[in-house]
């Protein structure tokens, strides 16, 4: 069973009824942030394994199966992280490398210089752990998912998948243009 949430955090795009039209729990909240829209997501997801998809990404079709797939065979693991295809404002795939899988043997320290998930429908996480963790940072805005895959990666509770499992589209508005 697949439980999708969508936390409209003061959008004004019509983002929320189109998700109400689609059968999808709608939660309001007034431009909290990205870290607290996540955190109220996930208060009130029923599911032991989440995905966070932001605006307009898309899940690759076996997305939800292969992440179940995967933490079912790690189970120490509290989060997967994977690998995204770039695609531009058209949807046409765009060149990209991931290189998440060349840097097992020190996730930490290679994602302390570089967000190696650079979109978090690429992770899939377990609940609880998430939850008992503290969930995402809400003081750091954007940089709140980069501060979960930290944690978990000191911890050594990240299992990497290569396979891509994401389309993130790549436009001006990225807020992972905003440095």
């Amino acid at each position: 069973h697949v439980e999708v949430i969508v936390v409209d955090d003061g959008s004004s795009d019509g983002t929320a009824e189109v998700a109400v039209r689609a059968g999808a729990v709608v939660l309001r909240q007034n431009r909290a942030g990205v870290g607290a829209a996540r955190n109220r997501g996930l208060a009130v997801a029923h599911g032991d394994l989440v995905i966070f998809l932001d605006a307009d990404d898309e899940l690759e079709p076996d997305a939800v199966a292969s992440g179940i797939t995967t933490l079912d065979a790690h189970p120490g693991a509290a989060m997967a992280a994977r690998c995204c295809t770039l695609v531009d404002v058209a949807g046409r795939p765009l060149p990209t490398r991931c290189d998440i899988a060349e840097h097992t043997h020190d996730l930490y320290a290679a994602w302390l210089a570089r967000n190696l998930v650079w979109t978090p429908g690429a992770a899939v996480f377990r609940r609880a752990p998430l939850l008992e963790s503290g969930g995402f940072p809400e003081d750091i805005g954007p940089a709140a998912d980069y501060a979960v895959y930290l944690r978990f990666a000191r911890t050594g509770s990240v299992v990497v998948d290569p396979r891509s499992v994401v389309r993130y589209r790549q436009h001006a508005w990225n807020m992972s243009r905003d440095s």
